[in-house]
């Protein structure tokens, strides 16, 4: 993950998106076959998002490693999911493919505020 220039480094004094790599790699070394995501871009840049993602990415077509993401940034959801779950209060109110979802006028009018 591109985390031996840190090895020496507390944790906690690491930048954010760097730490959200360690937090990654923790989970890595569990071997796990899933891994579920919470908002991994939260607090990141732009920067910080694409550099995570191209890591996720890697780690799924590398491993073979299952993702369950849960995340607001849409644009990290379309580029990373196969197939995306909409929620509104805890209630589904759209599924399908990022495209799918991306054209749905409920999650239009909701969640991007228009509905064209």
């Amino acid at each position: 993950l591109g985390l031996g220039q840190v090895e020496e480094v507390v944790a906690a004094a690491l930048p954010l998106g760097t730490g959200r790599l360690v937090e990654l790699a923790r989970a890595l070394c569990t071997g796990a076959q899933i891994l579920m995501l919470d908002e991994p871009s939260s607090g990141l840049d732009r920067e910080e998002t694409a550099a995570f993602e191209t890591i996720v990415r890697r780690v799924h077509e590398e491993r073979g490693t299952s993702i369950l993401l849960v995340e607001h940034d849409m644009e990290l959801v379309t580029s990373l999911a196969d197939h995306v779950y909409v929620l509104d209060f805890g209630q589904v109110i759209a599924d399908g493919t990022p495209r799918e979802i991306h054209k749905s006028p409920i999650v239009q009018s909701v969640y991007l505020g228009t509905n064209k």
